[in-house]
């Protein structure tokens, strides 16, 4: 099995919601993937409007997914 990863919500046990999204995906690719081990790939940002991502993410019966790390 193969995750998509786009965004980080805590990174070492702090909130980081309130970054500019730009900032979490920075931490994202520099802090968290280069330490995971399973097999993830990095979600490039997509330019869409979230109700026509939410139906492209439904008409392929993809399922959102989130972890702890």
């Amino acid at each position: 099995m193969l995750y998509f990863v786009f965004d980080v919500m805590v990174l070492a046990g702090r909130d980081v919601m309130r970054e500019p999204l730009e900032m979490r995906r920075d931490l994202l690719e520099k802090k968290i993937l280069p330490k995971l081990e399973e097999p993830l790939r990095y979600a490039a940002p997509l330019d869409a409007s979230l109700p026509v991502l939410i139906e492209s993410v439904k008409a392929q019966g993809l399922k959102a997914w989130s972890r702890s790390v």
